[in-house]
């Protein structure tokens, strides 16, 4: 018969119980990390989602809200993004002044540890600017052979130069 004093002063078995309480917490956080990075790569994909969206539905903003959502249908298409409205949201707002598009985009992560999922949305804003501009043509400089200027003095014959021609303003 063992002694109860002799027994109660025995530490074996006592690693045992710390690397199971310890394996429990490190388990805990692993699944943690991996549910909060499905979660923050489906953030990503949204965003990137969203952004493109809105920036192809703002080059249709003249035609009104029906040319909008088409725009923005067809671009979430092309991009492999369902376009229904569970996962797309297309509206016309002002920002400044100006009408702009704000897309929100839906999506949800599979977590893999906890059962169940999380839902998340992203938005992005797009404004189409008017810009004016003006071509000048295929040239802007030549050296034409043959030419008749101060150059041509000081390099021969076979030196011309020609600064904003005619021809390169009218093209």
């Amino acid at each position: 018969m063992i002694s109860w004093r002799r027994r109660s002063q025995d530490e074996r078995g006592t690693v045992l119980v710390f690397v199971a309480l310890t394996m429990t917490i490190m388990i805990g956080s692993t699944a943690l990390a991996v549910d909060i990075g499905q979660l923050a790569a489906n953030n990503r994909s949204l965003q990137a989602n969203a952004d493109v969206i809105a920036l192809d539905a703002a080059r249709a903003l003249g035609g009104g809200l029906a040319a909008v959502t088409l725009a923005a249908q067809q671009s979430a298409d092309r991009n492999q993004f369902p376009s229904d409205s569970a996962h797309l949201n297309v509206q016309i707002v002002t920002v400044n002044g100006a009408n702009a598009v704000q897309v929100t985009t839906y999506g949800s992560a599979k977590f893999a540890f906890n059962p169940g999922q999380g839902s998340t949305h992203r938005s992005a804003k797009s404004i189409q600017t008017a810009m004016a501009g003006f071509s000048v043509g295929s040239f802007l400089a030549s050296i034409p052979p043959g030419g008749n200027t101060v150059l041509t003095k000081i390099f021969g014959d076979e030196f011309g130069l020609t600064l904003l021609s005619y021809d390169g303003l009218a093209n």
